[in-house]
């Protein structure tokens, strides 16, 4: 199972609870959650850029700005935990035998 999958709307979708602490950790909450009906596991869903409405609408750049910086924040930490879950599961003393 992938612990975290981007969509072509700009959400993510997040199914590892241990990510989904790290998060909240960095103060970063879910737009949505639940269960998922298909496969029997909880998933948490992230806002991980710029909606079409707030590129186009009256929104205070300022205010814009932060929703960025709030974005990218996210996406690096999701990068850096899928980096680190991918090292551990090829690091190469996994493969040596004792």
């Amino acid at each position: 199972m992938i612990d975290a999958e981007y969509d072509d709307k700009g959400f993510c979708w997040v199914t590892n609870a241990e990510l989904k602490d790290l998060l909240k950790q960095n103060g970063l909450e879910p737009v949505e959650s639940g269960d998922s009906s298909n496969n029997n596991f909880m998933y948490w869903k992230y806002q991980t850029k710029l909606s079409s409405e707030q590129l186009k609408g009256d929104f205070d750049s300022k205010l814009r700005q932060q929703l960025v910086e709030v974005y990218n924040k996210l996406n690096k930490i999701i990068s850096h935990w899928q980096d680190e879950q991918r090292n551990n599961k090829y690091r190469l003393d996994r493969w040596q035998l004792k």
